[in-house]
């Protein structure tokens, strides 16, 4: 007769000892998961777009709910019902913002805008500072044309939050304050983001208004912006305020090239480089040990799959009507193939005139060689544009390879 071990024994009458904790354990886990099912459906009922027999009863214990059902009611001419879902919500919670301030909002509806600024002052103490609230004070303040509002709000506002409600409240800002007085007795401190805001959004004419007051704050600003806000002036031909703000930000004067020698990333806009991608070539600045001033160097390098039209490095550069330039710089070529290399031009920018441009470079330099060109500015042109350029070729050999450099780019005023 085989007899069970004691031990396997003791183990069996322990797990049928412990049946009932697991039995229990395992209800309340299925009775958590009902209940849970159970109040997502009830919230999905009530949260849904289902109309609802009794609204004042489904929604009596919400004061969320409640809110929002008096909205729906006013914005369907019902005030009545209205008001009394606001003061449904207001008995669940007395001191309920959306609440009040809906009931603000239905006084104005009734002309009775006393009662309305009443409530309005009431729910701004309470609020103060509460950016959850903030904003839907500020639209009742504008709507009620409440400025000493709008003065505390909109501040708070455009410091504090950030995305789609800050540019609504610098938008706000900008139309209830137009002139330049207005904003700075309101919005003194945020002028550097309204700006900024400005610049953004190409609302130029606010952006050139704010310039004088941006010029003694400049460290404030984004450098980037700052690129942003002169080209757009170049773009409108605002060329005496974008030579001005030129000079404030980066010191340099007309006639002159900024960052010749490629000390710097491009600003790609303003006064500074452009440099673009194009198939067929890549570029970088590098240390040139050998170049002439700063050592460094702008490297283009062509690989030989494409016959590339280029003309992806430019410059304009702020110059003076009827005045004589010249420019000189150094380039570098080493194996560049087919009959069209590139070449450097100077040319008017935005108005008539004819340019210069130099011969194309060797395939081979050797080395570093001088480059120059002289331009008379028309008396009516206010920039001339430097590029690097190269022309597509119609050989069968037309795809361009190998590589360029060029640095130590300067432009000078001078009697011809």
């Amino acid at each position: 007769m085989i007899t069970e071990r004691p031990a396997r024994r003791k183990h069996a009458i322990a797990l049928k000892r412990f049946v009932w904790i697991r039995t229990f354990l395992c209800s309340l886990l299925c009775g958590s998961a009902l209940f849970v099912f159970w109040l997502a459906w009830h919230l999905q009922y009530e949260y849904s777009n289902r109309p609802t027999q009794k609204p004042e009863q489904a929604y009596q214990y919400s004061p969320l709910l409640l809110t929002w059902h008096a909205g729906q009611l006013s914005a369907g001419g019902n005030l009545t019902r209205a008001r009394h879902a606001y003061q449904q919500a207001l008995s669940l919670n007395p001191l309920y913002p959306p609440a009040w301030l809906g009931i603000a909002g239905l006084e104005d509806d009734r002309g009775n805008r006393e009662d309305a600024n009443r409530v309005l002052d009431f729910i701004a103490l309470q609020t103060k500072e509460i950016q959850r609230w903030s904003w839907n004070k500020t639209l009742l303040a504008y709507r009620l044309g409440r400025n000493d509002i709008l003065a505390q709000e909109l501040p708070y506002l455009i410091d504090n939050v950030a995305g789609k409600l800050k540019n609504d409240a610098m938008r706000m800002a900008f139309t209830i304050w137009p002139t330049m007085p207005e904003l700075r007795l309101n919005v003194d401190k945020q002028i550097p983001a309204l700006f900024s805001y400005a610049v953004r959004t190409g609302r130029n004419q606010q952006a050139i208004m704010l310039w004088p007051e941006i010029s003694s704050q400049l460290d404030d600003i984004p450098r980037q912006e700052l690129v942003r806000f002169i080209s757009q002036l170049i773009a409108q031909k605002e060329w005496e305020i974008a030579k001005q703000a030129w000079t404030e930000i980066t010191g340099s004067d007309s006639g002159m090239i900024h960052d010749g020698g490629f000390s710097a990333a491009p600003l790609q806009g303003a006064f500074g480089w452009r440099i673009s991608d194009v198939k067929g070539c890549s570029w970088n600045i590098e240390a040139q040990p050998d170049t002439r001033q700063s050592g460094n160097a702008l490297h283009v390098r062509f690989t030989g799959q494409e016959n590339v039209q280029y003309h992806h490095v430019s410059q304009i550069i702020p110059v003076e009507g009827g005045k004589n330039y010249h420019l000189s710089g150094y380039w570098k070529g080493e194996k560049l193939t087919t009959d069209q290399r590139p070449y450097v031009e100077l040319i008017p920018y935005g108005c008539a005139g004819s340019g210069s441009k130099s011969a194309i470079i060797d395939a081979d330099t050797g080395g570093w060689q001088e480059v120059q060109l002289e331009i008379q500015a028309p008396v009516e042109c206010q920039a001339v544009l430097f590029r690097l350029r190269r022309q597509q070729s119609l050989q069968i050999d037309s795809r361009l390879s190998g590589d360029f450099w060029i640095t130590g780019v300067t432009l000078s005023q001078r009697d011809m």
